[in-house]
């Protein structure tokens, strides 16, 4: 069975490695009209390289794979944090889309480590997860109410869980 997850996990990066581009988004300046048209570049680039689709489509798998998961969290002893993205790999990522996709990445591994009870490493990927939605112009969706419920729930699976589906589904509603 683990057999399957690992052959998803690699068909899934592989997708999305095979969308990979090396645009970068850089502003030197503070000033409020200069962030303006950068986040109007962003938006562009975003709807012309379909990253919004791509996000939507992770999003959207994050709960057919909450089956799977909860299925194998079962046997403690299927867990391995090797198969996880390192949240020390946020420093790669430059362009927006990079971003965008590994946020969804990131989303799964929250997935993986709430069902296997894994409560400090998930915090770790929260916050990643909300540094990258702060770079991409999604910052609303891992606001810090989201994340003083996360720390103060932090015993109830469940809970966790629909605290980080819905803060992904804010994500696409942005």
């Amino acid at each position: 069975m683990f057999k399957y997850i690992n052959i998803y996990i690699i068909l899934v990066t592989g997708f999305l490695l095979a969308c990979n581009t090396s645009t970068t988004d850089k502003t030197d300046s503070v000033d409020v009209e200069t962030v303006i048209e950068a986040e109007i570049k962003l938006d562009s680039f975003l709807l012309a390289n379909k990253v919004v689709e791509k996000l939507d489509y992770i999003i959207e798998n994050l709960q057919s794979s909450d089956n799977l998961i909860k299925q194998l969290s079962s046997d403690i002893n299927l867990f391995s944090d090797g198969i996880l993205n390192d949240v020390s790999n946020i420093s790669v990522y430059e362009s927006a889309r990079e971003k965008a996709l590994n946020l969804g990445i990131y989303g799964a591994d929250l997935n993986y480590l709430i069902h296997f009870s894994q409560t400090q490493s998930s915090f770790k990927y929260l916050l990643t997860s909300k540094q990258l939605a702060d770079q991409i112009g999604v910052a609303m969706a891992f606001d810090q109410s989201i994340i003083e419920e996360y720390q103060s729930k932090s015993e109830n699976k469940d809970t966790l869980l629909n605290i980080v589906f819905g803060a992904y589904k804010d994500v696409k509603s942005y």
